[in-house]
């Protein structure tokens, strides 16, 4: 019996003793007072060859959850023609510009390339079949989606060890890589060529990377390792979606935590503290820049000819690619030329077509397709002359001149409307532009414009006066209204105006999108010896800086009327979902696993009150001490918790459009929370937490399975799917199925 009672405590003073190795912070006796001092615990991320088995177990389950019936439907679903349609740009070199930066698509297009793909006709429409009708590929989607679904399995890992780097025993760090396995939102985004897994591989190994780097010894080999692999996978963020600054802002705000603690720490000396902000600020700044930049460089490499964003860039930049259409424009604007008005915030075409607004006035808008012949306007006297008189002869058009204009493809002229107001923008002091009349009409005043060059916009001096093509910037006047052409950014109904953007004519416009240039100019009487806009040719860093200057304008006017379209307030709660794919009694729907959703809720909430407590309760004039324990919940548990809010407060200020896919991000930093909570439980009462565990745990795995059907598309009836909805958002999922 004394034996035994020996036995016993040897075992545990034994793990008394592992867990000290592995304690991160200890309570140092200082000067004046207690300071927290960080030690060196490698051991924390140790795993002996019992843990390896599980945690590969559990990325072979992964690995079956994400492939198992990937190949249906073989047909393109949701985004994947998104992804699609810049892999062919990629693969045909023609010019394209997203809302993202390209790494991810590149990567999608070195991969087809691996695998021999060399047919760049398929056309990337919502619902084309994969296969021909004898049943063989056209497109090798099954490799594509396998590409994005073995990325999300490796998220397991860098989750277990980015858990394991903050402190978190291997039951709960293996716990968080169950959750990412049996989450619905992220199995079904994983499942299809989207951009989101691979996003989230990069940002779950950057995290591991970043957690894993706190626990070795200040510039030691393997802290250069994980401080150099940090900032190459932030490059890899950055350079996958737009949303990627939110975790390189991340990285940044937990090396200035890590820095101002380690000033704090009266055992390392000042300038080690200052060489560990340079060296965090060159890892997280320096390194991603150039990941990035050489991305954009191998994007502009291979972007080399006309392509679908041609309209969206400066002439400079247009005149660098294959097939342009501004290798000979004609320099003077005379009467009698057919031109092109090209918006200059917008880049967009002034366009009119055989098309109303409700009240029955023919639409003017703006388009992007240069090629549309809908953009032709030819430049008439004030006083009504033939078109046979204006072509007879070349008579510059000088700045405050007035002209009409006569739209060639519907034989109207440009009008401001004096009694309508705009469609969209009905303010008392806008006009609506329309075309009204026929070739034989002598007009009204309210045909007149006057062009009205403004200087400090105009690229060379002798534009300031004459009007010349491409080099005069101006405005459109109308004497009559007393008012300026304007293009205002705003979206025609899809019904009736087919989402193109509004035109209308206003008072007292904001400058800049009042302002007009041409860029196509024909006449008759031009030849050879006519002179010829000259173009500057621009370097890489100026196309660099302009793509990305388009890539940031898009994404603020990215705002469009869509379904399923959501809030960040509904994410959280998973309120909201998105059908991918419907058809007879079989429908794929993107939601998320509402346990998995409500406690990461639950611990993103109980942290914050938790901080909210200690800062109300804090007083500088006394000493506190707080166990391992809470040293690791606050210090690594901030950490996360700041991931998740980087990742989500910027979209409850964006006015775009959003859906459930953007919560994903945060969604990832919400589960090593959730981990870093659980941790905190078990280490203060360790029988309740491990039943808490395994209560969620059987909940998260009943979730899944009572919503498989929708995740993988698998025959249901109205009523089973309707059995398991306790949301009343959640309606639509149940639409595919027959009663």
């Amino acid at each position: 019996m004394a034996v035994t009672k020996k036995r016993a405590n040897k075992t545990k003073t034994a793990k008394k003793s592992a867990v000290a190795d592995e304690v991160q912070f200890v309570s140092e006796k200082g000067p004046q007072r207690p300071y927290v001092s960080r030690k060196v615990s490698p051991k924390s991320v140790e795993t002996t060859q019992s843990q390896k088995i599980q945690v590969a177990l559990l990325m072979a389950i992964g690995l079956f959850v994400r492939l198992w019936r990937i190949s249906d439907p073989a047909s393109v679903v949701f985004d994947e023609s998104v992804v699609g349609n810049s892999i062919n740009a990629y693969l045909n070199h023609r010019f394209t510009l997203d809302l993202d930066p390209p790494a991810i698509k590149l990567l999608y297009t070195w991969l087809l390339n691996l695998f021999g793909y060399t047919d760049h006709t398929f056309d990337f429409i919502n619902g084309a079949s994969y296969t021909n009708a004898s049943g063989q590929l056209i497109f090798p989607y099954l490799s594509m989606r396998g590409f994005s679904a073995v990325l999300s399995v490796c998220l397991v890992l860098f989750t277990y060890r980015a858990a394991r780097a903050s402190g978190v025993r291997h039951s709960i760090s293996l716990f968080g890589g169950f959750m990412l396995v049996f989450e619905n939102s992220i199995t079904v985004q994983s499942r299809f060529i989207f951009l989101d897994a691979p996003l989230l591989f990069f940002i779950g190994f950057a995290v591991s990377m970043v957690k894993t780097g706190q626990i070795y010894t200040l510039f030691g080999k393997k802290w250069l390792s994980c401080l150099f692999l940090a900032g190459i996978s932030l490059g890899y963020v950055i350079s996958s979606r737009s949303v990627g600054i939110f975790t390189l802002l991340w990285a940044l705000a937990i090396a200035a935590k890590e820095v101002w603690f380690t000033f704090g720490d009266l055992r390392v000396k000042t300038c080690k503290a200052l060489k560990l902000g340079f060296s965090k600020l060159l890892a997280f700044l320096a390194i991603p820049f150039i990941v990035y930049v050489f991305f954009f460089f191998v994007h502009l490499n291979l972007l080399t000819e006309k392509g679908p964003s041609y309209g969206k860039l400066t002439p400079e930049f247009e005149r660098g690619l294959v097939n342009n259409h501004l290798g000979h424009v004609v320099e003077d604007i005379s009467y009698g030329s057919t031109v092109m008005f090209r918006h200059y915030s917008s880049g967009k075409y002034l366009h009119s077509y055989n098309a109303t607004y409700r009240n029955g006035h023919q639409q003017v808008t703006l388009v992007d397709d240069y090629e549309d012949a809908g953009n032709l306007w030819f430049i008439e006297q004030k006083v009504k002359a033939t078109q046979g008189e204006l072509m007879e002869k070349l008579e510059p058009l000088n700045n405050r001149r007035q002209f009409r204009l006569f739209h060639n493809s519907t034989s109207k002229y440009l009008r401001i409307d004096p009694d309508s107001k705009p469609p969209l923008s009905e303010q008392d002091y806008n006009r609506e532009v329309t075309t009204f009349g026929n070739d034989t009409w002598t007009g009204d005043d309210f045909l007149n414009f006057e062009v009205r060059i403004v200087p400090e916009y105009c690229k060379t001096e002798g534009a300031e006066g004459d009007l010349r093509a491409i080099n005069s910037v101006f405005q459109l006047y109308n004497p009559k209204k007393n008012c300026y052409l304007l293009g205002t950014g705003k979206k025609l109904p899809q019904d009736w105006g087919f989402g193109q953007t509004e035109v209308i004519c206003i008072e007292t416009p904001i400058l800049k999108k009042s302002l007009w240039f041409i860029d196509h100019n024909e006449h008759p009487l031009f030849n050879e010896s006519s002179p010829i806009v000259e173009l500057n040719k621009l370097n890489f860093w100026e196309k660099f800086v302009e793509v990305n200057e388009a890539m940031i304008k898009g994404i603020r006017e990215n705002k469009f009327d869509h379904k399923f379209r959501s809030k960040p307030s509904d994410w959280i709660f998973a309120r909201k979902g998105i059908p991918y794919y419907v058809a007879s009694n079989r429908t794929i729907y993107l939601l998320g696993n509402v346990v998995i959703y409500y406690l990461v809720a639950f611990c993103v909430f109980a942290f914050a009150l938790w901080e909210v407590g200690r800062f109300l309760t804090w007083n500088p004039h006394k000493t506190y001490r707080f166990s391992e324990p809470i040293y690791d919940y606050e210090f690594h548990g901030l950490d996360f918790f700041l991931g998740y809010l980087l990742n989500l407060v910027p979209f409850l200020f964006a006015d775009q459009t959003l859906f459930l896919f953007h919560y994903l991000p945060a969604l990832y930093f919400g589960i090593l929370l959730v981990c870093q909570t659980f941790e905190f439980i078990v280490a203060k009462r360790a029988s309740v937490g491990y039943a808490f565990l395994a209560l969620w745990a059987v909940a998260i795995l009943v979730v899944f399975i009572r919503f498989s059907p929708i995740i993988y598309g698998i025959e249901w009836t109205r009523e089973e799917c309707e059995s398991v909805l306790f949301s009343p958002s959640w309606d639509d999922a149940c639409l595919a199925f027959k009663k």
